[in-house]
């Protein structure tokens, strides 16, 4: 299951939470492929990108969560631009 970090973290943690204890898997939107992605995970924050301090986060979820079967939260990227034509549809 892909999760979205950008709503904040009250809407992330049932996910956690369910991964932890049925000691699953999540992805966690980081950096997206769509050409808008950068209008908000690219600015700068404190002298970081925010996907970047995104990635921090899952990282320390990833470590906080990780069971006996290693499963834990995983980062999502993805830096490949996809073209869209007019019609919203990738060529």
């Amino acid at each position: 299951m892909t999760v979205n970090p950008y709503l904040g973290p009250e809407t992330l943690e049932p996910f956690i939470n369910t991964a932890r204890i049925y000691g699953k898997a999540i992805f966690v939107l980081v950096k997206t492929s769509n050409p808008g992605s950068g209008w908000l995970q690219d600015k700068m924050i404190g002298g970081m990108r925010v996907s970047d301090r995104v990635a921090e986060l899952v990282a320390k979820w990833a470590d906080e969560t990780r069971g006996a079967s290693g499963s834990a939260p995983s980062a999502q990227l993805s830096v490949q631009h996809i073209p869209v034509t007019e019609s919203g549809c990738a060529p």
